[in-house]
């Protein structure tokens, strides 16, 4: 489909049954879900059999990038920081804490990286934020990139949930019915 009205789509689908999807495309290789609804969630896009990628122009032309996949629903975010007298606070911005579910049942995890010589360094967590603290005792002023990762709002339980697929065949006959009957 084709459309040149802002704020619509050229495809429609909607997947209102459960097991259903709204949009489903396929080649030799590979099937997509979009729209899926199993019964409990809406997901936008659930099922993409090969890899997902966008296509990002490079000086060698347009090259894909794929997406890191995960057993759960996240939202990352990265910064820098740097240490003062072997102390650091990071304060997590008020936008990330609104759209992650952070509680005793779904902690966030802190990775934070060194980037200046130091004695290592270990993270205190905070509702808000972290510190990040050198170990030993040490006094650097040493330089560290970090990385949050915490559970998505209202996808805090999601964990490698069941998928159920219809069958290639059925799928195509079903969407040859549709599109004949309603020509």
């Amino acid at each position: 489909g084709i459309t040149n009205d802002i704020g619509y789509g050229g495809v429609f689908g909607q997947a209102t049954e459960d097991g259903s999807a709204g949009v489903w495309g396929m080649s030799d290789f590979a099937e997509a879900y979009l729209a899926y609804y199993d019964g409990i969630t809406d997901y936008g896009l659930l099922v993409v059999s090969g890899a997902k990628s966008c296509a990002m122009p490079t000086s060698k032309g347009h090259k894909a990038l794929f997406s890191i996949e995960s057993p759960e629903v996240l939202f990352v975010d990265y910064g820098s920081g740097k240490l003062s007298n072997g102390r650091a606070s990071v304060v997590l911005e008020d936008t990330f804490l609104e759209v992650v579910a952070i509680d005793a049942s779904h902690p966030y995890r802190v990775v934070v990286t060194p980037t200046d010589a130091c004695n290592g360094v270990y993270v205190i967590k905070r509702d808000d934020g972290f510190e990040v603290v050198e170990m030993g005792d040490a006094t650097s002023n040493a330089t560290f990139d970090y990385q949050i990762i915490a559970h998505r709002k209202g996808y805090e339980d999601k964990r490698f949930p069941e998928v159920r697929l219809m069958e290639r065949d059925q799928m195509v006959t079903t969407a040859t019915s549709e599109a004949i009957r309603n020509q």
